[in-house]
C-alpha cells in the first residue's frame, strides 16, 4: 500500500457523502492555476463508526487544510483515493504552511529572496511574502499592476480623455477620486464636467486646472499608488497576508467600481458594470493574472489568461492549504491541534473563561431582600481525561472524566450551554427564547427550595382545574393591583383568623345576597361614620351579644323592615346623640329590659312607639344626668280605655324601685299623690321624640293650685295625640311655674 500525505482543500461534496477534495503531496502540484481544486478527485473518508440508513456518526469530520493520511486503490493513477485518518500537529506558520515536514521535499532559494519548498515532483511552490508596498504585493508588484490598469483604462497616456464619462489622465480618475480628503486636488462636490473649469481644482502641489494635471505625471502616478492603498484598506477581506493574486485582482476591479462595490461582490451580491460596459469579474481577472506574466496584452484579456471561475473569489491560490486561509487559527499557531479544553491549558482564554466573566449574579428572591447566584464555573479538566467535540461553527461537547471532577458540558456558541458538575449541580443558561412543550403528562418533584424570578410579566393558563397546596404559609405581594376573577364561586375557608386590611374596602353583590355568619360575636368598629343602606330589609339576627362601635355617625337606613333581634342583650351605645327615626310603626321588644343610654340626648321619632318588656314590666329610659337634680323621677305612658279614659302605668316614686300606692285610686288621684308626696316633675311624651321638661313644685299648695290645670291639659292632648297623630305641646299642659 502507497501511503501518501495529503491536505483537504474542498469538503463541499455536492453528494453529501462526506467526500473530500485532498491535494496530495509528491502527486499533485501546488499550481492551482495548472490544477485548480475543483480538479481534483473526490476522496473517501474512512470513518472510525458505522455509517448506513444514517446511523452513526455522520458527517463531514474534516476542514479545509486538515493534513490526512491517503493512499490509492487504482496505482498510480490516483484517481480513487481513500483518506485514512488525520494528523494532530503544532502548525508553525500560516505563511510556511507548505512547508511538510517528513514530506521528502526540500528547502531552496528563491529569486524574490524567500525560500520555497520543492516536493518530489520538482513543481515549485510559491515564495514567501517579502516586505510589501501595498499589503501583500511588493513595490515592483505594484508597479507591474498599474501598468496593467493603465494600459486597459488610457493605453498609459497621461493626457487621455473619455469622451463619455469624462474621466481623465492615464488612470481615467474622476472628480470624486480626486477630492479624497488624502488626494485633495478637487474641490469636493464637483463633477467630472466641472474638471474642465480652473475653479474646481484646489490648486495642490501647483494642480491648477485640468491641462497641468496632464502634464503632471508623477503627481498621477502618486495619487494612483494612494487611491490603490485607500481601497485595500476598504476592502473587508483583504489582509496582509491575503492571496497577492487576490489582492492584485480586487485592487483592479475596486479601481473600476470602487471598494463598496467590490465589498458587495465579494460577499455574493450583484454589482452593475460600468458605464462602458466593463464588469467586476473581468478586471478582477485582468489583476489576478498580472503579477503571473498573465497580464492581457491589451485593454481586453484574452481567453488564454481567463482564469477559472473557481478561482475568482479565492483567498489562497497556492495549493497543500486551506484556500480559504481561515485554518490553522493564526492566534493558535505553536499549539497543538488537540483542543485546549482537552488539554487543560490556558482555560482563561477559552469559554471556561468567558462563562465565569458572564455568570449571572445578585437574582432577587421574592418577599425578601436575599438573592441568589449562579455557581462559579467549576471546570479545570486535565490531560489525557477530557474528551472534547469542538466544531467549525464553535459548538462545543465535553465528556471531561478528570478525577474528583467529572463533568458533561454542552456549549453554544451565543452562550447557552448545559453543564453538569462533579456534585451533580446542573446549570442551564439560556441566552434566546426557551420553549417546553409536552404532548402527555409532566411531573416535577422538588426536594428542596424553589425561587423563580421573573423580570418581565408572568402568564398561567390551565385548561383544566388548578390546585395549588401549601403547608406552611402563603404570601401573594402585590407591588400594584391584585385582581381575583371567577366565573364561578370562590371560598376562602380559614381555620383561624380571616383579616382584611385595606384602605378602603367594597363588598358587592350582583345579583345575590351578602352574607355574614358568626358562631360567636361580630364586631363592627369603625372611627367615623357607619352607613347601612338598603333599599328594603336590613336584618341583625344574634344568638347572644351584638355590639355596634362607631367613633362618629352610625347610619341603618331601609326602604322597607329594619330587624334587630337577639336572643340575649342589645346595647346601642353612642357618645353622642342616638337618633331612631321611623316614617312608621317603631317597636322594640324584649325578653327582658331593653336599655337606652347616652350621654347626650336620646331621640326616638315615631308615628306610633311601643316600648314593650312584656305584660307586666315596667319600661325604663335610664340617662347619665343625675335623677335628684332635675327631678326626672316619673313618667307618665297612657293608653285609652274603651271610654277613653287615661290608664296609667304604675309611676315610680323613687329612682331605685317602684312603690304602686294605691292601684285601685283613679288617675287623676293617683297622678296628684304622687306629686303631692313625692315633690316630683312630669316627663311626657310631646312632639315625635321623648323630652324631659323638669317642672319642680314647691308645696303641696302649688300642686292643688295647678293640678287641675295640668291634668285637664294632659287628657286632652294625650287623647288628641293618640287618635289624630297632633303632635303634644309641652307648654299646653306644663303649667307654669307659682313664685
Amino acid at each position: 500500500m502507497d501511503l501518501k500525505i495529503g491536505i483537504v482543500e474542498d469538503i463541499e461534496d455536492i453528494l453529501k457523502c462526506g467526500r473530500v477534495r485532498v491535494r496530495v503531496i509528491g502527486i499533485h502540484t501546488s499550481n492551482k492555476y495548472i490544477l485548480p481544486t475543483n480538479d481534483l478527485p473526490w476522496a473517501t473518508a474512512i470513518n472510525q463508526t458505522p455509517q448506513i440508513s444514517g446511523i452513526g456518526h455522520t458527517g463531514c469530520n474534516f476542514l479545509n487544510g486538515s493534513w490526512v493520511l491517503v493512499t490509492s486503490l487504482d496505482g498510480d493513477s490516483w484517481q480513487n483515493i481513500i483518506v485514512l485518518g488525520s494528523f494532530i500537529g503544532i502548525p508553525a506558520d500560516v505563511s510556511n504552511v507548505n512547508a511538510v515536514p517528513g514530506s521528502g521535499g526540500t528547502t531552496t532559494p528563491s529569486g524574490s529572496g524567500g525560500t520555497t519548498t520543492v516536493p518530489k515532483d520538482g513543481t515549485e511552490l510559491p515564495p514567501d511574502v517579502p516586505s510589501k508596498a501595498i499589503g501583500p504585493l511588493s513595490s515592483e508588484e505594484v508597479a507591474r499592476l498599474k501598468s496593467v490598469i493603465a494600459k486597459s483604462e488610457s493605453g498609459g497616456n497621461y493626457s487621455s480623455i473619455n469622451p463619455k464619462t469624462r474621466f481623465i489622465g492615464k488612470y481615467q480618475f474622476g472628480a470624486g477620486s480626486l477630492s479624497e480628503v488624502t488626494i485633495g486636488y478637487v474641490k469636493p462636490g464637483r463633477t467630472n464636467k466641472d474638471l474642465a473649469y480652473p475653479e474646481s481644482w484646489t490648486g495642490k502641489d501647483g494642480v491648477v486646472s485640468r491641462d497641468v494635471w496632464y502634464k503632471s505625471h508623477q503627481i498621477q502616478e502618486d495619487v494612483m499608488d494612494e487611491y490603490m492603498r485607500l481601497n485595500f484598506k476598504r476592502i473587508r477581506s483583504l489582509r496582509n497576508d491575503s492571496d497577492k493574486n487576490h489582492v492584485a485582482g480586487c485592487l483592479a476591479a475596486s479601481h473600476l467600481l470602487g471598494a463598496g462595490a467590490i465589498n458587495k461582490w465579494l460577499a455574493g451580491g450583484q454589482v452593475k458594470a460600468d458605464d462602458n460596459g466593463v464588469t467586476a469579474e473581468k478586471y478582477y481577472k485582468m489583476g489576478f493574472g498580472a503579477l503571473n506574466n498573465l497580464a492581457p496584452t491589451s485593454s481586453k484579456p484574452t481567453a488564454e489568461t481567463a482564469l477559472p471561475l473557481s478561482l475568482i473569489k479565492a483567498k489562497s491560490l497556492t495549493g497543500f492549504a486551506d484556500p480559504d486561509v481561515e485554518f490553522p487559527k493564526k492566534e493558535l499557531l505553536n499549539e497543538q491541534d488537540t483542543n485546549r479544553l482537552a488539554r487543560g491549558e490556558k482555560l482563561d482564554n477559552t469559554i471556561i473563561g468567558f462563562k465565569e466573566i458572564d455568570r449571572t449574579l445578585n437574582v432577587r428572591i421574592a418577599g425578601t431582600d436575599d438573592v441568589w447566584h449562579q455557581p462559579p464555573i467549576s471546570a479545570s479538566p486535565v490531560y489525557p481525561y477530557n474528551q472534547v467535540s469542538y466544531s467549525r461553527g464553535g459548538i462545543i461537547e465535553e465528556r471531561d472524566s478528570t478525577p474528583d471532577n467529572v463533568r458533561i458540558h454542552q456549549y453554544h456558541p451565543s452562550g447557552t450551554f448545559t453543564e453538569i458538575d462533579n456534585n451533580g449541580t446542573k446549570v442551564n443558561k439560556i441566552v434566546g427564547d426557551n420553549f417546553i412543550i409536552m404532548e402527555r403528562n409532566g411531573n416535577v418533584t422538588l426536594k428542596g427550595n424553589m425561587n423563580v424570578t421573573i423580570e418581565g410579566n408572568c402568564n398561567i393558563l390551565s385548561q383544566g382545574n388548578m390546585v395549588a397546596e401549601v403547608y406552611g404559609d402563603c404570601d401573594i405581594i402585590s407591588k400594584n393591583d391584585l385582581n381575583i376573577t371567577s366565573h364561578g364561586q370562590i371560598a376562602m375557608y380559614a381555620q383561624e383568623d380571616f383579616s382584611i386590611k385595606a384602605k378602603s374596602f367594597s363588598v358587592e353583590s350582583f345579583t345575590g345576597d351578602i352574607n355574614l355568619l358568626s358562631a360567636v360575636d361580630i364586631n363592627n368598629k369603625c372611627s367615623q361614620h357607619h352607613t347601612i343602606d338598603a333599599e328594603k330589609d336590613i336584618q341583625h339576627r344574634c344568638v347572644e351579644n351584638m355590639t355596634v362601635d362607631v367613633g362618629k355617625e352610625h347610619k341603618e337606613k331601609t326602604g322597607e323592615l329594619f330587624t334587630l333581634d337577639c336572643g340575649d342583650s342589645i346595647n346601642l351605645k353612642s357618645s353622642n346623640d342616638t337618633n331612631i327615626v321611623s316614617s312608621a310603626s317603631l317597636s322594640m321588644k324584649s325578653s327582658s329590659p331593653i336599655g337606652l343610654r347616652s350621654s347626650s340626648s336620646v331621640n326616638i321619632d315615631g308615628v306610633t312607639i311601643h316600648l314593650q318588656e312584656g305584660a307586666s314590666a315596667t319600661p325604663t329610659i335610664d340617662s347619665v344626668d343625675n335623677l335628684e337634680e332635675t327631678s326626672l323621677i316619673s313618667m307618665v305612658t297612657t293608653t285609652l280605655d274603651n271610654s277613653g279614659n287615661i290608664m296609667p302605668k304604675p309611676l315610680p316614686s323613687t329612682p331605685e324601685e317602684i312603690k304602686i300606692r294605691d292601684s285601685s285610686l283613679p288617675a287623676d288621684q293617683l297622678v296628684r299623690q304622687e306629686l303631692i308626696e313625692n315633690n316630683v316633675g312630669v316627663l311626657s311624651p310631646i312632639g315625635n321624640r321623648f323630652a324631659s321638661s323638669v317642672r319642680r313644685y314647691e308645696s303641696p299648695e302649688d300642686v292643688d293650685n295647678n293640678y287641675d290645670i295640668f291634668m285637664s291639659n294632659l287628657i286632652n292632648q294625650t287623647t288628641e295625640y293618640v287618635t289624630s297623630s297632633v303632635p303634644l305641646s309641652l307648654d299646653t299642659y306644663i303649667p307654669s311655674k307659682v313664685t
